[in-house]
């Protein structure tokens, strides 16, 4: 199911209707870019003043959405949002006892789905990284935070990673992607230097007579062929 929160101040909305629905399709058109991924609902659920808020709505609104969620036998939700923090991730997935996707998660997995290059690859892994730091810091600070909130391929055995180790993962990955990068380019440089072809610039000014001198070039080398 795909809830698109409407930003609301007092008795108007932060984006007109036409935006909303343009919007709220091209996430649908995300989502549904997946395998295994279908939307069968979509809803708009008014916020009052920004989407920073932990839980995104009221009580009240939080029931509506588990009610629909319930009824619809939806298995995940996403919000339309660019980006969740993870303390909203850890909230709504308690909350909705399903796994919770933003826009950011949701891209994230579809260039996992599609990575071809290992540059592409290393590069979500870099991605990744924020979301398994930040899930370490709510281990720390006892929020109990299920790590499949995140939708990270991290270890989950012990919650005692120090952070230092993402960091070092942080720089290694990065050096891994310069490294990845920095063949690519000589890969390319070699294959270009086996096909070095001579380029010959005519110049000069207009009505001087080069499209003659090339033309004539040209069938210089047509004869010479023959």
């Amino acid at each position: 199911m795909l809830i698109y929160p409407r930003i609301r101040r007092g008795r108007f909305f932060d984006v007109n209707p036409a935006k909303a629905k343009q919007r709220l399709e091209e996430a649908v058109a995300l989502v549904n870019t997946l395998p295994k991924f279908t939307v069968i609902q979509t809803t708009a659920v008014s916020t009052d003043t920004s989407t920073a808020k932990k839980r995104l709505w009221g009580i009240g609104r939080i029931e509506r959405v588990i009610a629909l969620k319930e009824k619809i036998g939806a298995t995940a939700l996403m919000i339309d949002v660019d980006i969740l923090s993870p303390k909203q991730q850890a909230e709504l997935f308690a909350l909705f006892r399903v796994p919770i996707y933003d826009r950011y998660n949701i891209v994230l997995l579809i260039f996992k789905l599609f990575a071809k290059t290992k540059e592409a690859r290393l590069q979500i892994q870099l991605a990744e990284i924020p979301y398994i730091r930040q899930q370490r810091l709510l281990s720390m600070y006892e929020l109990h935070a299920s790590p499949t909130a995140f939708h990270v391929d991290a270890p989950t055995k012990s919650k005692a990673v120090k952070l230092e180790v993402l960091r070092f993962r942080e720089q290694h990955l990065r050096k891994c992607i310069k490294a990845a990068v920095d063949e690519k380019a000589a890969t390319r440089f070699g294959e270009a230097q086996k096909n070095i072809r001579t380029v010959v610039a005519v110049v000069g000014y207009t009505n001087a007579g080069k499209s003659s001198l090339i033309k004539r070039l040209h069938l210089g080398l047509h004869f010479q062929r023959y």
